[in-house]
């Protein structure tokens, strides 16, 4: 490769000779190129001379000699030489024969031994990388399961302290804004924060190289005009901390009583453990974004949730209200009806006061029923009013998944009068025709009331919000249409919710049952709706929540709830 020749062995009149290496000689290269042996037996100078080669490279001139090439393979690695400084043809051809059978031998023989050398330094290095690739190995695993800031830090601190046996580490990491350097993880030293700028650290930061001192480390402080900081350090050793092109932070291990304790082979241990250290860092800054993430997206599903949850109860409320203002309608007239009544009778009896009782008695008879049946109206009526409130408590009860036997029809029938006045309080033009298609068999089921009262209101909400959005859009010959149908089936109640609105397109039908997904205007609604029902159906009841719908021709929603 240096187009050197090495003296290994040389001897003349017993006396070893100790030549230094030479440039090749053209004699040399001859030699090499023609692959055979050169026998000499006189004129040895002017032989060499006519190469440009010098005569001698230590000792006497030979005056005969006998030149072997040491050939492997297709190469010549050498050659041995005997040569005589005293007299010419001093050499015969079983000389030659015998010194060319030692050559071949011998080229035999130092091929193997390089080759066996060569294959001890690679297992050497095989040993030495599979170490290494164990060692990273180890770390990657601890690494890979650590998602926490903190935590990883000081995981990466101490396995690099057992790794490279060092009496001092340190993991350092920039801090842009404040053009700090802060050390998460020290041990053996105090490392107090720096000013970026200062000590071996923010040198590696700025150029983004490792640093390797086996020795003097002080006077490369000196050098790069850096102040020292903490111990004096007999072996360095830091590498940088990269997140794609940018330096980020230094990994340092070292020793403050061995110098030259550490070497290339550590450098490149320590490298790989940093990069792996930098992919950590990255999930973990990516896990403490996701983490924020979610938090943020709770936060804002709960808002959510809370903001459906009032909208259902602003519907609800105003259902109830218009439900409730009937029979307090009632109470009222019949009530001031009653004071008519009652001042009518108290009349009659001063104006008749000294008549007998036989010649009054049907006109107070008369009197006395009309207040008995505005009493009875009145109690009815206060009755329904007060079934209303009830329903209202335990709408808003707390124990929502609590199970009631409820009968069917009737429990139906009440939410379509809430969910009715509830829309046409926030829609007055609002003008459908209810359908009740009810089967007598539905009977009483056990059921969360409540619970499955929201999935119900949200049901119709929707199906009279499609068929008046379809209403306003048309020239009048459309008639929307809601139609309620219950069906009472061994083990299963279906109650079904139709509507002749404008149907779901496919390509969103498939997505009207996940969380925040709408087409309602802004503002119109959350996208939780269809979701907490399918959650109530499926979860609370164990049953299914389907939908059938044709564009054009309309939509059904199927409730279907296992039953005794």
């Amino acid at each position: 490769e240096n187009e050197l020749e090495i003296f290994q062995f040389a001897i003349e009149k017993g006396e070893r000779l100790l030549i230094e290496p030479i440039a090749l000689e053209p004699f040399s290269r001859h030699l090499m190129e023609q692959k055979q042996p050169v026998v000499i037996n006189e004129g040895f100078v002017e032989y060499l001379s006519s190469f440009g080669s010098r005569i001698t490279s230590a000792g006497d001139a030979p005056r005969s000699a006998v030149f072997v090439p040491l050939v492997v393979g297709d190469l010549v690695k050498g050659n041995i030489s005997l040569q005589n400084v005293d007299r010419e043809n001093a050499f015969s051809d079983s000389d030659v024969r015998l010194l060319s059978t030692l050559a071949a031998s011998m080229s035999v023989a130092l091929e193997n031994a390089r080759l066996f050398d060569q294959t001890t330094k690679l297992l050497a290095e095989s040993d030495q990388r599979a170490a290494e690739l164990s060692t990273v190995n180890e770390i990657s695993k601890a690494l890979v399961s650590q998602l926490e800031f903190d935590a990883l830090v000081q995981l990466v601190g101490d396995k690099i302290k057992e790794t490279f046996k060092a009496d001092m580490a340190y993991v350092a990491f920039l801090d842009e804004e404040e053009g700090l350097i802060k050390f998460p993880y020290g041990y053996g030293d105090e490392f107090p924060t720096l000013q970026f700028g200062e000590g071996l650290t923010s040198q590696i930061i700025r150029t983004g190289e490792p640093k390797l001192v086996n020795e003097d480390v002080s006077s490369q402080y000196k050098e790069l005009g850096i102040e020292q900081v903490g111990k004096t350090s007999a072996s360095y050793l830091g590498v940088p901390v990269s997140l794609g092109t940018k330096v980020v932070g230094v990994i340092s291990v070292q020793s403050s009583t061995v110098e030259g304790r550490f070497d290339e082979e550590d450098l490149r241990l320590l490298s790989t453990i940093a990069a792996n250290v930098a992919v950590a860092l990255q999930n973990a800054e990516s896990y403490r974004q996701l983490n924020a993430t979610l938090q943020n997206l709770k936060a804002t599903q709960e808002q959510l949730v809370t903001q459906e949850k009032m909208a259902s109860l602003g519907q609800l409320t105003a259902g109830i209200a218009h439900e409730i203002k009937n029979p307090l309608n009632f109470v009222n007239n019949f009530s001031e009806l009653n004071q008519e009544l009652a001042q009518d009778l108290t009349d009659e009896i001063n104006a008749n006061r000294h008549r007998t009782i036989n010649e009054v008695y049907d006109a107070l008879t008369d009197l006395v029923t009309s207040l008995k049946t505005n009493a009875a109206q009145i109690a009815k009526h206060g009755k329904r009013a007060d079934s209303i409130v009830r329903n209202m408590m335990q709408h808003a009860s707390d124990r929502s998944t609590e199970r009631f036997r409820v009968e069917v029809n009737a429990f139906v029938d009440e939410y379509i009068g809430l969910s009715y006045h509830g829309m046409k309080a926030q829609s007055p033009d609002l003008e459908v025709e209810i359908e009740r298609d009810f089967d007598e068999r539905a009977g009483n089921a056990e059921m969360a009331p409540q619970e499955l009262g929201r999935v119900l209101l949200n049901l119709l909400n929707n199906a009279l919000y499609a068929v008046n959005e379809k209403a306003r859009s048309t020239n009048g010959e459309y008639k929307p249409t809601v139609r309620l149908k219950t069906r009472r089936s061994p083990g299963h109640l279906e109650i079904r919710v139709e509507d002749n609105g404008p149907g779901i397109p496919e390509h969103i039908k498939e997505h009207i049952f996940e969380p925040l997904f709408t087409t309602k205007p802004t503002g119109s609604g959350t996208g939780l709706g269809l979701s907490l029902a399918f959650d109530i159906v499926t979860q609370v009841h164990g049953g299914t929540l389907t939908v059938e719908t044709e564009v054009g021709r309309g939509t059904a929603f199927v409730v279907r709830l296992p039953v005794d």
